[in-house]
Protein backbone atom coordinates (compact mmCIF):
# COMPACT_ATOMS: atom_id res chain seq x y z
CA UNK A 1 0.00 0.00 0.00
CA UNK A 2 1.29 3.44 -0.79
CA UNK A 3 0.80 6.33 1.56
CA UNK A 4 -1.49 7.66 -0.80
CA UNK A 5 -3.31 4.38 -0.60
CA UNK A 6 -3.23 5.06 3.23
CA UNK A 7 -4.45 8.29 3.69
CA UNK A 8 -7.43 7.17 1.06
CA UNK A 9 -8.22 4.17 3.93
CA UNK A 10 -7.85 7.51 6.16
CA UNK A 11 -10.31 9.29 4.48
CA UNK A 12 -13.06 6.40 4.05
CA UNK A 13 -12.78 4.79 7.74
CA UNK A 14 -15.76 6.10 9.51
CA UNK A 15 -14.42 5.35 12.95
CA UNK A 16 -11.77 8.34 12.00
CA UNK A 17 -13.08 11.41 13.43
CA UNK A 18 -12.71 14.97 12.19
CA UNK A 19 -10.85 15.72 15.04
CA UNK A 20 -8.52 12.31 14.67
CA UNK A 21 -8.06 13.94 11.44
CA UNK A 22 -6.69 18.05 12.10
CA UNK A 23 -4.27 16.14 14.80
CA UNK A 24 -2.97 14.16 11.41
CA UNK A 25 -2.67 16.84 9.47
CA UNK A 26 -0.42 18.74 12.06
CA UNK A 27 1.82 16.09 12.72
CA UNK A 28 1.97 15.41 8.80
CA UNK A 29 2.65 19.00 7.88
CA UNK A 30 6.02 18.94 10.69
CA UNK A 31 7.05 15.03 9.81
CA UNK A 32 10.98 15.19 8.78
CA UNK A 33 13.16 12.52 7.12
CA UNK A 34 11.73 8.98 8.48
CA UNK A 35 7.91 10.42 9.01
CA UNK A 36 9.64 11.81 11.83
CA UNK A 37 8.72 14.99 14.45
CA UNK A 38 9.15 16.31 17.50
CA UNK A 39 6.18 18.38 17.71
CA UNK A 40 4.68 17.94 21.15
CA UNK A 41 0.70 17.82 22.19
CA UNK A 42 1.38 21.16 23.39
CA UNK A 43 2.20 22.69 20.20
CA UNK A 44 -0.32 20.60 18.55
CA UNK A 45 -3.44 21.80 20.75
CA UNK A 46 -1.95 25.39 19.97
CA UNK A 47 -1.98 25.07 16.81
CA UNK A 48 -5.57 23.86 16.77
CA UNK A 49 -7.08 25.89 19.59
CA UNK A 50 -7.78 22.48 21.15
CA UNK A 51 -7.36 21.09 25.05
CA UNK A 52 -4.02 19.25 25.27
CA UNK A 53 -5.98 16.26 27.50
CA UNK A 54 -8.18 16.30 24.09
CA UNK A 55 -4.98 16.18 21.81
CA UNK A 56 -3.69 13.60 24.35
CA UNK A 57 -6.84 11.41 23.80
CA UNK A 58 -6.88 11.68 20.47
CA UNK A 59 -3.78 10.73 19.38
CA UNK A 60 -3.89 7.83 21.67
CA UNK A 61 -6.63 6.79 19.45
CA UNK A 62 -4.21 7.29 16.00
CA UNK A 63 -1.89 4.91 17.99
CA UNK A 64 -4.33 2.46 18.63
CA UNK A 65 -5.57 2.61 15.00
CA UNK A 66 -2.00 1.99 14.33
CA UNK A 67 -1.75 5.17 11.83
CA UNK A 68 1.35 6.75 14.40
CA UNK A 69 3.59 6.03 16.94
CA UNK A 70 5.19 7.95 20.63
CA UNK A 71 8.49 8.09 19.66
CA UNK A 72 9.90 7.79 23.46
CA UNK A 73 13.30 8.25 25.16
CA UNK A 74 14.21 7.30 28.45
CA UNK A 75 10.27 6.96 29.24
CA UNK A 76 9.35 10.32 27.54
CA UNK A 77 7.62 11.04 24.56
CA UNK A 78 10.20 12.60 22.57
CA UNK A 79 7.65 12.51 19.31
CA UNK A 80 5.52 10.65 16.98
CA UNK A 81 6.65 8.71 13.87
CA UNK A 82 3.81 8.31 11.22
CA UNK A 83 3.30 5.00 10.07
CA UNK A 84 4.65 4.42 6.05
CA UNK A 85 1.60 3.57 4.74
CA UNK A 86 -0.18 7.18 5.71
CA UNK A 87 2.92 9.53 4.96
CA UNK A 88 6.80 8.97 4.15
CA UNK A 89 9.54 11.45 3.83
CA UNK A 90 12.57 10.83 2.10
CA UNK A 91 15.15 12.30 0.40
CA UNK A 92 13.27 11.29 -2.86
CA UNK A 93 10.12 13.33 -2.32
CA UNK A 94 11.68 16.14 0.31
CA UNK A 95 11.17 19.24 -1.29
CA UNK A 96 12.96 22.57 0.64
CA UNK A 97 10.91 25.47 0.28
Amino acid sequence: MTWQQGLLRVAADRSVTGQMLSVLLVILATIDFGSSTSITQAEIALRLKMKRQNVNLTINRLVASGIISKRTEGGKIIGYRVNEHFGYLDDANYQAD
